[in-house]
């Protein structure tokens, strides 16, 4: 990232460029202002976050006390590789909301904070442009093309991350032409930008990678490399770029290792090719042109056009600005050859065109392309101050009138109803139990948020929604409450078992349920945790749609809030089905229970087909010691499988576990 060194002869450049430090801080202050004009109402209203917005602060608190070292969630139960983006938001809202107080609330600087990092990597392809051509004419040209580009498709100004994406991979390519065509001071940018991608989403690993290796391949061959005959310039960016690739790296490699095989096991694992006949030439092509034009309506016309236009410009650029025009428009041609293997076989749903957004980075540069050939054709004079002129008059249109707000309003309801939950009394007798139905998760995260932020941290039932809300969210140990259950549900499914509507907005209810359980009546277990009785309160895994919990450790343990039992004795009745290849060489899978911290027997379920009731009488006074009565179960014949190609720990097999009665023995 040191001033550009001159170029050789033969490609010295008629313009001298200015310094690169000038160049990046005045293109990010310009655009920074355009973003600062159009979302002035950030420091007036305050943004309180829902849905994937509130999931990402659930994290960037994680980041606030540096412990986090992982992307944010993917819909396919993984984090992403690294925590870039999320540093990035958590910088901002430190800045704009602890530190300075500018904002009404956090999340507004976590908003600043990511346009703010938009209005920078614009700034450095815009660099990389003038240091590659040694020309700011050109750089200028790209400019006003990228001005006009986000005035209509409004990535600029959005933090939805599916947006960032592209604002993120846009200077990487640019870099990356920039090193090809022997720019070796941009590897500091190009380690930047390929890191920051890299960290967004692990499928920038297929392209980063791979262009990376080609625009270094290509510095040093050209270069003829000495390591110790390096002039000191060069020397200095080699080490930038060393140092900036290491530091993303870096989480990364100690997260596997805290974590082993972490995140890293989780990529391998996902390994679902679609199949052949789910997909045709079609399809691909498709949703390949609906992700490069952002689903414009001209689509074909539109892509084949820029593509006309940049292949028409970078054969007929002149010689001083043709090496990096040819490797830019090579790098775009390597990122849509991998896009297409990427799109032809691991993305799952061609409805989801956001998972492709990124690719409209081709495109814009495409259009670059096209903006650098006129501004070379400006000559003399008189052309020159005309294309000046009238980049000028487009400029100032595109900046007063673009799509540059961010638009986004939360869920502002959420405060409110955090306020009341946090005021509860009950907090003294332990944490709420939350269970979360479907798309009840979009306002569920709200309150969740909102409540830690308030220093309550809730007991979110099910663990399938680790991955969403982190794996903070667990008893482990902590004091909770299984008479306090809040259920968040669509308004639309029944109210059996309510005992009271807390708030209804957004198509989401927030219902209060009953809990207490008749003694005799059986318990249905499952459907994640969401039917009245017992709370599974460690050691299960349920997804939503099982009528039955199945152990993923030796003890799993529930909350079960029971009247007292008036006898001596009580009869505890389980019903469920033994798992695992090693049942029946076992003589069945023997399960222990312990109430309230006290073994009372144990029973062995022998049936592999069919779900079995098996009983066992103890003293009534265990069960009655304490209410909400803790009932551990353990596993003692659980066999441990390891899913081949996954490097991941080993599921355990026992029981599925259906139902428990407890039941007065007269």
């Amino acid at each position: 990232m040191s001033d550009p060194e001159p170029a050789a002869p033969s490609d010295s450049a008629p313009e001298r460029g200015p310094r690169w430090w000038v160049v990046f801080l005045g293109s990010t202050a310009l655009f920074a202002a355009v973003l600062l004009y159009h979302n002035f109402y950030l420091f007036r209203e305050p943004i309180y976050e829902e849905s994937d917005s509130a999931a990402n602060s659930l994290l960037v608190l994680k980041a606030k006390r540096l412990e986090l070292l992982h992307g944010h969630y993917s819909r396919f139960l993984f984090y992403h590789p690294g925590p870039g983006l999320l540093y990035v938001e958590a910088a901002g809202e430190y800045l704009f909301y602890d530190l300075l107080g500018a904002v009404p609330a956090p999340h507004n600087g976590q908003i600043f904070g990511l346009l703010l990092m938009h209005s920078a990597l614009v700034g450095v392809a815009i660099t990389c442009v003038v240091g590659a051509t040694g020309s700011a004419r050109l750089g200028a040209a790209v400019a006003l093309a990228f001005l006009v580009y986000f005035a209509r498709e409004s990535h600029l100004g959005s933090h939805w991350f599916a947006n960032v994406f592209m604002l993120v991979y846009l200077p990487f390519q640019v870099s990356a032409a920039s090193v090809a065509s022997g720019r070796t001071n941009h590897l500091g940018w190009m380690a930047l930008t390929g890191g920051l991608s890299v960290h967004s989403h692990v499928c920038f690993v297929a392209f980063v990678v791979p262009i990376s290796l080609y625009a270094l391949y290509r510095a040093w061959a050209a270069g003829g490399y000495r390591l110790r005959t390096l002039p000191a310039p060069e020397r200095r960016s080699w080490a930038v770029f060393v140092a900036v690739v290491g530091l993303f790296v870096l989480p990364i490699v100690l997260h596997t290792a805290l974590h082993y095989p972490g995140e890293v096991g989780r990529y391998l694992s996902y390994t679902r090719p679609p199949a052949p006949a789910a997909r045709t030439v079609g399809d691909v092509c498709g949703f390949l042109v609906r992700c490069v034009t952002n689903e414009s309506e001209p689509g074909w016309p539109l892509l084949l056009g820029v593509a006309a236009g940049a292949l028409v410009a970078v054969a007929t650029f002149p010689e001083p600005y043709r090496r990096f025009a040819r490797q830019l428009g090579l790098v775009a041609a390597l990122t849509s050859a991998v896009m297409v293997y990427y799109v032809a076989r691991s993305v799952d749903d061609y409805r989801y065109t956001y998972v492709g957004k990124f690719f409209a980075s081709v495109l814009l540069v495409g259009w670059a392309l096209i903006a650098m050939r006129v501004a070379a054709l400006a000559r003399g004079p008189a052309a020159r101050g005309l294309t000046i002129a009238a980049a000028l008059v487009v400029g100032a249109w595109a900046a007063y009138t673009g799509r540059f707000n961010n638009g986004y309003h939360g869920s502002p309801e959420s405060v409110a109803l955090a306020e009341a939950i946090a005021n509860d009394p009950r907090w003294e007798e332990g944490a709420p139990a939350v269970t979360i139905h479907e798309n009840g998760w979009i306002e569920a995260t709200a309150l969740v948020l909102q409540l830690e932020r308030r220093g309550k941290r809730v007991w979110v039932v099910e663990r399938g929604w680790d991955i969403l809300l982190t794996d903070r969210f667990r008893p482990d140990g902590r004091r909770v409450n299984a008479r306090w259950r809040i259920d968040v549900v669509e308004p639309s499914v029944p109210r059996d078992g309510v005992r009271r509507v807390l708030a209804e907005y957004n198509g989401t209810s927030f219902r209060e349920m009953e809990t207490r359980v008749p003694l005799g009546a059986p318990v249905p277990l499952g459907k994640a945790g969401r039917v009245v009785g017992a709370e599974p309160l460690g050691g299960w895994y349920s997804a939503g749609h099982l009528d039955y919990l199945i152990p993923s450790a030796r003890e799993s343990a529930l909350a079960i809030d029971l009247d007292r039992c008036p006898t001596r004795e009580v009869r505890l009745t389980l019903s469920g089905v033994a798992i695992g290849p090693n049942t029946l060489a076992a003589g069945g899978q023997h399960v222990g229970v312990v109430v309230n911290g006290e073994a009372v027997g144990a029973v062995t379920f022998g049936s592999v087909k069919e779900p079995e009731e098996r009983s066992l009488v103890f003293p009534a006074a265990v069960l009655n010691r304490e209410s909400p009565a803790r009932i551990v179960f353990t596993f003692p014949d659980a066999a441990e499988y390891r899913r081949r190609f996954a490097p991941r720990p080993p599921v355990l097999y026992s029981i599925q576990l259906r139902a428990l009665t407890l039941t007065p023995v007269p």
